[in-house]
């Protein structure tokens, strides 16, 4: 079957991404549902079924059967769903693939979409409203924390479901911070005293004390994702894309957000620069900042740590936020079906048993003993504090439409920030420059 295409006005970014990369979806491995297969051939002789596909970015085989489970029961009680096939797609590749498969003619019926990638799916018209199933009576939509629905909300229209949630927390070797006889973050926290400028302060004192050799990093940034500079620039106050169409790069918070990370570096010697890596594992560092699921790389560390959130910046708590959405495509086989099989996977029952990989935005399922159980690596006080009151108050920042095209843009650019005798000032207005022309195209 010829599978329907929206008028598509993809966003220049998902062009330009597609345009460097030269992989095909097509020849990405699915995994296909074995009961599925049986169930869905019997009901398609009857001419009823529907086949369907689904993008992920993980090869977890745990996520990918539990996916599958929950299509065979959906199967059971709407016989019109016959093969669910989860293809799972390289996360650095993924947005550039699906829109090949959306310009194509031959696009998922259902998939996973980024934060940062949101705005161009919906604004290219790819994605389905699918507020009214969420909203039916039985799926409980109003147990849905409203703050995590920013990325999927316009007007009264729903895009998607927030299924993957968090307001990244601090991960503290608290046995590296007694051993150096520094003030432990966690006394901090407690005693209200948690901010950016004591994480600077104590990563400072713990380098000097010779018992690590960086006090704190975000791995994940890399000095390249600057989706993860983000923690720094709410430090400061600053908005990388105000509103999702200015650059705000420009601005003094955020070159105070720069200053802020380069004093670390060049001064303090506290935090790893470009080209240095940092290892929290060995113990070498004291603390970093980084999603729940980086915590099973400590299974077997000879040390204590406690989770804290992110510190108090200029304008007090205002966590970093990630998130992913659960979407339909509308141009897929049967956007009507598809919609249904999301609502279903995201009911409360659904929710729960797909917790123990993702944080659920369902107020209900935000308890310590939830959050503990999904991961033991946690203390019901870890949970508590940097998982749960966090992502009950975090708002997701602003991404504009053409986000992947201006981060590709920029990346060059800020480049020249982790230079010694950087001018920042400079880079960063060269940076506002570079991005004008894709923000006003």
């Amino acid at each position: 079957m010829n599978r329907r295409t929206p008028a598509l006005t993809l966003g220049a970014a998902l062009v330009l991404v597609l345009a460097a990369c030269g992989g095909d979806a097509a020849d990405s491995g699915g995994v296909d549902g074995d009961a599925a297969d049986s169930a869905g051939d019997a009901t398609a002789a009857g001419g009823d079924a529907v086949d369907l596909t689904m993008t992920v970015w993980t090869n977890d085989e745990t996520v990918l059967e539990t996916y599958q489970e929950i299509a065979e029961e959906f199967r059971a009680e709407d016989p019109r769903l016959g093969t669910l096939t989860v293809q799972s797609l390289p996360f650095e590749e993924y947005a550039a693939q699906v829109t090949t498969q959306l310009q194509g003619g031959d696009p998922p019926d259902l998939g996973w979409v980024v934060e940062s990638n949101l705005a161009a799916f919906v604004e290219s018209g790819a994605l389905r409203d699918v507020g009214d199933v969420l909203r039916a009576e039985g799926n409980d939509f109003d147990d849905v924390l409203p703050n995590t629905l920013g990325i999927v909300s316009r007007d009264d229209a729903i895009f998607g479901y927030p299924f993957a949630n968090g307001a990244q927390p601090v991960v503290v070797n608290t046995t590296l911070f007694e051993r150096a006889g520094v003030d432990n973050p966690v006394d901090l926290h407690e005693r209200g005293e948690w901010t950016w400028d004591e994480l600077a302060r104590v990563a400072r004192e713990l380098v000097e004390s010779g018992e690590a050799t960086y006090g704190f990093d975000i791995p994940q940034f890399g000095f390249t994702n600057y989706t993860l500079f983000t923690p720094f620039m709410k430090a400061a106050g600053a908005e990388a894309w105000p509103g999702g169409t200015e650059c705000g790069y420009d601005t003094p918070e955020a070159q105070q957000a720069v200053e802020f990370l380069r004093s670390m570096i060049y001064e303090d010697g506290s935090y790893p620069g470009p080209g240095e890596t940092s290892s929290f594992p060995t113990g070498d560092t004291g603390m970093y900042l980084g999603p729940p699921s980086t915590l099973s790389q400590l299974t077997e560390v000879d040390f204590e740590f406690e989770l804290l959130p992110q510190p108090a910046g200029v304008n007090g708590d205002d966590p970093f936020f990630g998130q992913a959405a659960f979407v339909v495509f509308e141009g897929g086989e049967d956007p009507a079906l598809a919609a249904d099989l999301l609502a279903f996977v995201t009911n409360e029952e659904n929710s729960q048993r797909l917790f123990r990989f993702y944080v659920s935005p369902r107020e209900s399922l935000l308890t310590p003993e939830a959050v503990v159980d999904a991961n033991p690596l946690m203390t019901e006080a870890d949970a508590e504090r940097a998982i749960i009151e966090p992502l009950r108050t975090a708002e997701q920042v602003d991404f504009p439409v053409d986000f992947p095209e201006l981060e590709s843009t920029l990346r060059p650019v800020m480049d020249g920030l982790w230079q010694p005798e950087a001018d920042v000032p400079a880079v960063l207005a060269e940076a506002c420059a570079a991005a004008e022309p894709v923000l006003g195209s």
